[in-house]
């Protein structure tokens, strides 16, 4: 249909039994949605009551099928080129006959194939729900288009990333980073820069034109839109989904397009072709080196590899610059817009319980809302860079190397771990310093300080312990990415299905839904004190403040309960990916206090005999070691 490529892509990703495995984890979700409603639903109840029953689930199943189309479309698309790269398969595919419509298109649409299935799968009991709620056929239509739309904007996002970037963990990176910037960019423009009259400055005259053609596209803005009550009847609706149907698709094509005439650019200037043939030819001077200041290895080699070696750029092509440069601008200025008139009103008033309308209770909802999204940024950038790093050394040909020197398997998992938890450190210091304004300012209160501290440490923790612990269990960077993040889905969206119809909507059931406890988690003086819109002060009762009303012990318990939970899934897969390293290589193990020491007898050549002995027995599963005085060593059982 669309050429080789589509047909290969199409038949291998088809029989892969990931693709079984996802459909039905999708089946069991959607069902799993409409089983939450239908458990509080009378047997006797009235036909207005299941009315409202088929609203409520046709709503939920839409949202579902919104948040597979956000995380699926770029996990499954995000590698395609990149990963081609990776492998040192790229240069193959563009020296042959084939274009590079064909190969950008025919991978796309192969990926595309199988979020269209999921999407299919769901419109049966979409259609019977939408229909017994009262909402009418083009409107349940319109609905599966406008996520087939999201999907194929996602996907052309996805694929333009790819294309710009080195390897597949800086293609998710990169593809996520812009998807957030999508969903929540407009929004905050809307909201954030007609406040700027202080600052002398129309900065939305010059970017209002521009929001109003992506504000539309935006599904997160049209889900605002209905909270708020903007869109009341149905037909306003219909049209408000046709617009952002007709700006997604058009928006998909052009990043598509721009996908294909960056493909060979890109993988010259990957390859350094260019830079190459300017040097060779002497028309232009080559630069000096630049020198960078050395950190002394110490005793922890493989620790001073992760946090200092070079990695390959992310974010340093002109498109990420301008996207970094853009996002921080914004994130500047709209967090000076709140945070100094809530300086100014704690000048006057002092710390205490913020009132409804005022400057504390409206920059507490911004943090909210920027430190939840900076949050999952730091969550996805963790994992996925510990889902890369077992696989990256396979596909760089340094497994071999690596597993041949005198380092433990611990050490290796270890120093891994660290340093996926290292590569996000710019983001959390940024996160960093919005907590602290708002703490600074009496928006938030220390507790929420703590608790929200506490809980993003765990689940960073268990991000890159999982990460670590599939990348060992992996082949490839893609695989390892795409079980990484399902797990990750798993864990936030699963045991929320399971625990709110035994409930309720309470703060105990989000326990493990991150992204809504990381939001309200961020409590006010407000919140801790228990006191309510009702009282005289009292702040407003929306969002996630409502978790805290007359819950506000149980809230603490869960934060507990989820910074325990998250704490303990880690260390266990940390200790089991550090013990499982050997056994998996079937390299010996090493037991008793004096086995490190022992593998680093030095010579004066720098590598002691016994080591190399043990790197030689490793490479022959064979082989055993016999014991020695001091240290003690066993084969692990296959």
């Amino acid at each position: 249909m669309l050429g080789p490529v589509f047909d290969r892509e199409l038949t291998l990703t088809a029989r892969n039994r990931r693709a079984y495995a996802l459909r039905t984890a999708y089946g069991v979700a959607l069902l799993a949605v409409v089983f939450a409603g239908y458990r509080r639903l009378d047997p006797l109840a009235s036909p207005g009551r299941v009315s409202e029953f088929a609203r409520e689930a046709f709503w939920n199943l839409v949202l579902v099928q919104g948040l597979a189309a956000f995380f699926l479309t770029p996990a499954l698309v995000a590698g395609t080129i990149a990963g081609e790269l990776q492998r040192k398969t790229l240069g193959d595919l563009l020296t042959s006959d084939l274009s590079a419509a064909e190969i950008v298109v025919g991978k796309l649409a192969a990926r595309l194939v199988h979020v269209g299935i999921l999407i299919a799968a769901s419109l049966p009991i979409l259609v019977l729900t939408g229909l017994l709620g009262g909402f009418g056929l083009p409107l349940v239509l319109l609905s599966v288009a406008a996520t087939l739309s999201t999907a194929y904007f996602l996907g052309g996002l996805a694929v333009l990333g790819s294309t710009q970037t080195r390897s597949v963990r800086g293609a998710m990176n990169f593809v996520f980073t812009l998807a957030l910037t999508w969903l929540v960019l407009p929004t905050a423009t809307e909201f954030m820069l007609p406040r700027q009259g202080s600052f002398g400055l129309e900065l939305y005259q010059w970017i209002g034109p521009i929001n109003a053609w992506l504000a539309p596209s935006s599904p997160f803005t049209l889900y605002l839109e209905l909270l708020r009550g903007a869109v009341a009847d149905s037909e306003a609706l219909t049209r408000r989904v046709v617009a952002m149907v007709v700006l997604q698709s058009l928006y998909g094509t052009l990043l598509v397009a721009l996908a294909v005439v960056s493909l060979r650019p890109s993988y010259r200037a990957h390859v350094g072709g260019r830079k190459r043939r300017t040097a060779a030819s002497g028309t232009r001077p080559r630069r000096p080196a630049r020198v960078r200041k050395t950190v002394p290895c110490g005793d922890a080699p493989m620790l001073w590899k992760e946090l200092f070696a070079a990695r390959p750029p992310v974010l340093q092509r002109p498109l990420g610059l301008s996207v970094v440069l853009v996002l921080g601008g914004l994130l500047i200025w709209g967090t000076f817009a709140f945070a100094l008139p809530a300086f100014r009103e704690l000048w006057s008033t002092g710390y205490g319980v913020a009132p409804f309308g005022s400057a504390r209770a409206a920059f507490l909802e911004y943090l909210r809302t920027v430190a939840t999204g900076v949050s999952l940024v730091c969550l996805l950038g963790v994992a996925s860079d510990a889902a890369a790093g077992m696989t990256t050394e396979h596909e760089r040909d340094t497994w071999i190397s690596l597993i041949t020197t005198p380092l433990t398997g611990a050490e290796i998992v270890r120093a891994k771990l660290l340093g996926a938890i290292w590569g996000v450190r710019h983001t959390a210091v940024v996160l960093v310093l919005l907590w602290l304004a708002g703490v600074a300012s009496g928006a938030i209160h220390p507790l929420g300080l703590l608790l929200v501290a506490s809980e993003l440490a765990a689940a960073t923790w268990f991000a890159a312990a999982l990460g670590t612990w599939v990348s060992l269990r992996s082949t490839d960077t893609m695989r390892a990415l795409s079980r990484t993040l399902a797990c990750l889905m798993l864990v936030a969206g699963g045991t929320l299905l399971i625990t709110v119809p035994l409930l309720s909507v309470r703060p105990l059931a989000l326990a493990s839904c991150t992204p809504v406890l990381l939001a309200a988690s961020l409590a006010s003086y407000a919140n801790v004190l228990g006191q309510t819109a009702g009282s005289p002060a009292g702040l407003s009762e929306t969002g996630a403040a409502l978790l805290w009303v007359g819950h506000g012990r149980e809230m603490i318990l869960a934060c507990l309960v989820s910074t325990l939970g998250y704490a303990a899934a880690a260390r266990a897969l940390t200790r089991s990916a550090c013990r499982g390293f050997d056994a998996r290589l079937d390299r010996p193990v090493l037991e008793g206090p004096e086995a490190a020491e022992g593998q680093r007898r030095a010579t004066p050549s720098g590598v002691s005999l016994q080591t190399r002995r043990d790197a030689s027995v490793a490479m022959r599963p064979g082989l055993v070691i016999p014991p020695r005085s001091g240290r003690r060593v066993s084969r692990p059982r296959r």
